[in-house]
């Protein structure tokens, strides 16, 4: 059962067509569909940024640990070396 009269004719539907028939039937979805759009663009959004995010804040996690590290070593300076090997480890 083919609705398409182009069809029968063994043509193939254009893509204007294609597009205005989608549209037909989305128009009554339009907030669904606006609101689909919207987070697929977040969503690949988040993906972009998110390993950039992360990289920042182990980078600030790092640099924290030698602050604390050398600030310990200053305080006191028998018990300041366990923080200072464990920061190091983690730098």
């Amino acid at each position: 059962m083919v609705a398409d009269p182009k069809e029968k004719m063994g043509m193939k539907a254009p893509f204007r067509y294609s597009v205005s028939l989608l549209r037909t039937y989305l128009k009554p979805q339009w907030l669904k569909v606006s609101l689909l759009a919207f987070l697929l663009f977040v969503s690949i959004g988040l993906e972009i940024l998110g390993p950039q995010l992360l990289g920042q804040f182990i980078d600030s996690l790092q640099s924290s640990m030698h602050v604390i590290a050398r600030e310990s070593a200053d305080h006191s300076r028998g018990a300041g070396k366990v923080p200072v090997e464990l920061a190091c480890q983690y730098s």
